[in-house]
């Protein structure tokens, strides 16, 4: 027989050279030649003992926007795929999408009906070891570690060397990346990048109920609960229930405490602080269109704004064929179509939530009594 292609006389494998049929033939005979001299581990192949002894070096590696740590370079490259906006795996069932095919994995036993992983304390079980271990911590009494390494900026404690670390460097650190188009800076290349999704204007995350799209996908996920129909964030003082913790806040302020946001600029006064930071914009406004004298604060809004004196229209329906000169206006016309709206009373579906809303009031205002 030729050296080249030799075959395992165990299972009909076949290798390019020699030595790889000798690795593989320690897998039917169980031998593992390589030892860990400090925790004596065995492994199969030398490559494989290198990578564990850097387990007990210290972690050398740590990921810029978050406190994780590693050993290896490698093991941070994958890890850095969660910040990032790339979602190459999808599920086929409900189309989710995931970072790491080791998240589409695990998020596969949620569609399972066997939940092998039950609670010792109570009734429930779940499909992965992950969530059992968080619902765990409901029922443990245990104290939580103590805070020792503090922070000399600020007043704050943490139980972890490298958990304070990442709090210096996101909350005290210099911002040292600059946007080249609104000169607003960051402390991480990774939030500019992120910021700079504001003034390209891409949004290439769609939602699939209503086709309003996103430069974030942290931003497409919070408008899904919208959707759901879930509110879980109450109001203690009027009972009334929001879809995000965030609208729950600006509820208590605006209504409760009546709490008001002055502009420093023309005193105008604003419920939450985000209208006033979108107010405040308009005493910066740069761009201005030739036409109408419309002004905008960003270039891209003017770009926009001016295809409405073009005559191409180059955003079809696909399902009427009507066209559009915007994409915009294309998603507002889709809901039309969609009605991803339903009354929870009646079934009837509407293009809004505001018709929606509308149509509950003057239809079932009694029901709701």
């Amino acid at each position: 027989m030729s050296k080249r292609n030799p075959k395992c006389k165990d299972c009909g494998k076949t290798f390019p050279w020699q030595c790889h049929l000798v690795i593989h033939m320690r897998t039917h005979t169980g031998e593992k030649p390589f030892v860990c001299s400090i925790c004596q581990t065995s492994f199969v192949e030398k490559g494989q003992l290198k990578k564990h002894e850097s387990i007990h070096d210290k972690k050398r590696y740590f990921c810029e926007d978050c406190p994780k740590r590693f050993h290896l370079k490698d093991a941070l490259k994958v890890h850095r795929q969660i910040h990032s906006n790339q979602r190459l795996f999808p599920c086929a069932i409900c189309s989710k999408t995931f970072n790491q095919k080791t998240g589409l994995i695990s998020h596969f036993k949620t569609h399972s009906t066997n939940k092998l992983f039950k609670c010792n304390f109570c009734t429930r079980s779940f499909s992965t070891s992950g969530s059992l271990c968080r619902h765990l911590k409901f029922h443990s009494n245990a104290e939580p570690a103590k805070k020792k390494y503090s922070c000399h900026l600020c007043p704050k404690y943490f139980p972890l060397q490298h958990k304070l670390n990442y709090h210096v460097r996101m909350s005290h650190a210099p911002k040292q990346f600059c946007c080249s188009v609104c000169m607003k800076a960051f402390r991480t290349n990774s939030h500019l990048k992120r910021h700079h999704l504001v003034h390209s204007g891409e949004k290439k995350y769609t939602c699939q109920v209503c086709k309003k799209s996103f430069g974030i996908i942290g931003n497409l996920k919070k408008h899904y609960i919208i959707h759901s129909g879930e509110n879980k964030y109450k109001c203690n003082i009027c009972l009334k229930s929001f879809s995000c913790n965030s609208t729950l806040t600006q509820h208590i302020e605006a209504i409760h405490l009546q709490k008001s946001y002055s502009c420093d600029q023309c005193s105008k006064c604003f419920s939450h602080k985000t209208n006033l930071i979108r107010h405040k914009a308009v005493h910066k406004q740069k761009f201005k269109c030739d036409i109408c004298k419309s002004v905008f604060n960003q270039k891209e809004d003017l770009k926009s704004h001016q295809k409405i004196y073009s005559d191409t229209k180059s955003f079809p329906c696909a399902e009427c064929h009507k066209t559009y000169k915007q994409q915009g206006l294309l998603n507002r016309h889709m809901k039309s179509h969609t009605k991803p709206f339903s009354c929870s009373l009646c079934q009837k579906s509407f293009a809004s939530k505001s018709h929606m809303n509308r149509h509950s009031k003057r239809i079932h205002s009694d029901e709701h009594m």
